[in-house]
């Protein structure tokens, strides 16, 4: 666990942050850069700035620049250094996903992420005063651990031309009108609250917004009891998103 302050709120009145999620960079057709293009332009009206999961895409990268996991894993390291030098001083705080979380990739952020000064990485989550920040892949798909700790997983394999032909001619033209058939907001936003409940109960009497990701399909405010919930979407062809607001009076952060 590690923990930390922000800096004084920028204006009078609470913390403001900004998330994204599901960027899904490197991969085919991903407009995450012009999502990020965007995070940079807002970062100088906001205290704190949340990559919220799946930034990278080290499963489906296919850029010709990127001949395997080992050279996008760099480059995407390179990508956060870049990022956090055009929003400085705005703290980002990175957490990580299904799609960038695997153990090679922590280690090579243990190793080379430390020189940029304005960035924090966490493997499953960090809170910033009454707001919590996880990807959404633990407690929708794993409902039996606690979405608070990722295990380490295995280097993602390159797929294949005909994969990503599915993929393009499949996935992304009917996917992004299924998603929120398979994932409702109100129904897995519930589910992520049980599973809290059920593994980490000390972690929610302060929580007031949670925001996910993974879902694909974007939406904000909604009321599940007294708490709000957001998620960003996925900026991939057949998908829609936004960037979350959310304030918070506290300005203490954890996470792991």
């Amino acid at each position: 666990m590690i923990a930390g302050h922000l800096a004084a709120p920028r204006r009078a009145g609470p913390w403001v942050g900004l998330a994204v999620s599901d960027l899904h960079l490197f991969r085919y057709r991903s407009r995450g850069e012009a999502v990020a293009r965007q995070a940079r332009e807002r970062a100088g009206s906001c205290d704190f700035l949340v990559l919220n999961g799946d930034i990278f895409d080290f499963r489906w990268a296919d850029r010709p620049d990127l001949p395997d996991v080992p050279a996008a894993e760099a480059a995407a390291v390179a990508w956060l250094a870049e990022f956090g030098a055009a929003v400085a001083p705005t703290l980002v705080l990175y957490v990580l996903g299904n799609h960038d979380g695997h153990a090679e990739f922590r280690h090579r952020l243990a190793r080379e992420a430390a020189g940029i000064p304005n960035l924090r990485w966490f493997q499953a989550f960090v809170r910033v005063g009454s707001a919590l920040f996880l990807h959404g892949d633990l407690p929708l798909t794993f409902p039996r651990r606690t979405p608070l700790e990722r295990p380490p997983g295995r280097r993602p394999w390159r797929r294949g031309k005909a994969m990503r032909l599915w993929n393009m001619g499949i996935v992304y033209p009917f996917f992004g009108v299924l998603a929120p058939l398979v994932f409702p907001a109100a129904h897995a936003s519930r589910r992520v609250f049980q599973v809290l409940r059920r593994h980490a109960p000390g972690v929610l009497p302060r929580v007031r917004d949670l925001c996910y990701g993974h879902i694909h399909h974007p939406f904000a405010d909604l009321a599940v009891g007294k708490r709000r919930v957001h998620n960003s979407g996925a900026p991939l062809p057949g998908f829609r998103w936004k960037m979350v607001r959310v304030e918070t009076a506290a300005g203490d952060w954890e996470g792991w």
